[in-house]
């Protein structure tokens, strides 16, 4: 008795789906051939998601690994992992070494085979001008893309594209802190691996620039460069200042503590200098920066007939953040793409700012030892009884300098960024 009663309870069940498969089939036959398309690709997207759905995925799913295939120029179809995890694009002298130093220490996070890469804003860029294709850098082709990510792995991640390398739940990242520079980098950095994501450090613009000052007397030094290793601050801080008002870059006043008898010999030697240089190199024209490399350093200026009064040594125009960002935010969702951090948080509490990043990028937290997060490598700071060191009405100026490109920046990130330094 019981099993029959099982028999018809298995047979009732049957014929309902049997009846159910017989009605679904009817309905499709009957609907239009658009409809019945709609029906078919719509399951299949759920099981094989679009190439925006997968980039949805990919940046709220946990951290691993994936590889694709792309075709290069001559027909070769190739398959890469989705590397780098992220890339650290900037900013300059604000502690982007040692943030890299601090990853090199986590398990988990592979270190680049260099130290700054700068592919994107010199290598792929040397190639295409050796090429005569210098115009087609942002609008490159799909198997172009395909070339130059391969090129991207070898020189910076790996030699060849083993699975074997690619631990699937490893992070991969580069620094190249000029990147921030390039506004159109964004858009080539988007286009060539649209997973990855930036992660850009920011400080305080008048210690930031203090600390390149620190850094170009000191390759003065080395190189000979009398007239950069023995300038001041505030020489320097000038110099740059005239540049930027003869280019309308910026309308700041001269500064406030020098008198006008010392400004005038101070203008008055540079002129001589620049004079000077001109001459030899068979010029009669004072030199001036131009617009597009007025936030460079020495190596991105030309290299022919370079003179000491061409090298910047404050670099003021790194300081002005929302204009360097605003380009990157076009093309990397802020907090989902792009993650903005204070470099004072980071000097406060470097495993803070690791966890954050990691968390950023869908990795496990980090657990490194005290003892290693003490060993690290900060920016230079400011030095006592240094004859370089910074006055402080030149630190009064520069807050009055830099104060409308900081509202511009809390305008740009938010409002926890308003009056961040001063």
């Amino acid at each position: 008795m019981e099993v029959t009663r099982l028999t018809q309870g298995l047979l009732i069940s049957t014929s309902i789906v049997l009846l159910l498969i017989i009605q679904a089939y009817i309905h499709l036959k009957v609907l239009q051939n658009d409809e019945y398309f709609t029906v078919v690709n719509s399951a299949l997207a759920w099981l094989h998601p679009t190439p925006d759905d997968a980039e949805e995925e990919f940046l709220i799913a946990p951290h691993v690994n994936r590889w694709d295939e792309c075709t290069l120029p001559n027909g070769t179809n190739i398959t890469m992992p989705q590397l780098p995890t992220f890339i650290i694009a900037g900013a300059s002298k604000c502690g982007t070494t040692a943030l890299h130093e601090l990853f090199n220490k986590v398990p988990h996070v592979m270190r680049p085979r260099k130290f700054e890469s700068h592919f994107f804003n010199h290598h792929l860029t040397e190639d295409l001008k050796y090429q005569g294709r210098l115009d087609d850098r942002y609008n490159l082709s799909t198997s172009d893309l395909c070339h130059y990510r391969a090129k991207y792995y070898e020189r910076v991640f790996l030699k060849s594209f083993d699975r074997e390398e690619v631990p699937p739940e490893s992070i991969f990242f580069e620094k190249t802190p000029k990147y921030i520079c390039f506004p159109d980098l964004a858009k080539l950095i988007k286009r060539m691996l649209p997973w990855v994501k930036i992660v850009v450090m920011l400080r305080n613009p008048i210690e930031r620039a203090y600390s390149e000052y620190k850094q170009e007397v000191k390759l003065g030094n080395k190189m000979g460069l009398a007239s950069v290793a023995n300038m001041t601050f505030e020489e320097a801080l000038e110099k740059e200042l005239e540049k930027f008002r003869q280019k309308g870059i910026s309308i700041a006043p001269d500064l406030v503590q020098f008198t006008k008898d010392e400004q005038e010999r101070r203008r008055r030697r540079l002129l001589d200098t620049t004079t000077a240089t001109n001459e030899e190199n068979g010029s009669s024209s004072s030199w001036v920066l131009s617009p597009e490399m007025f936030a460079l350093p020495i190596s991105d200026m030309s290299d022919t007939n370079r003179s000491n009064t061409e090298i910047n040594v404050v670099k003021l125009g790194r300081g002005m953040y929302a204009q360097q960002l605003a380009p990157w935010l076009e093309h990397f969702e802020l907090s989902r793409q792009l993650l903005v951090l204070p470099y004072e948080e980071f000097e406060e509490d470097q495993a803070n700012t690791l966890d954050r990043i990691l968390g950023f990028v869908g990795a496990p937290p980090t657990n490194l030892s005290e003892s290693l997060l003490k060993k690290r490598h900060l920016p230079v700071a400011r030095p006592k009884n240094d004859p370089g060191s910074m006055r402080d009405s030149t630190r009064d100026y520069l807050e009055h300098f830099y104060r409308p490109y900081n509202d511009e920046l809390a305008d740009l990130l938010g409002e926890e960024w308003r009056n961040k330094w001063f």
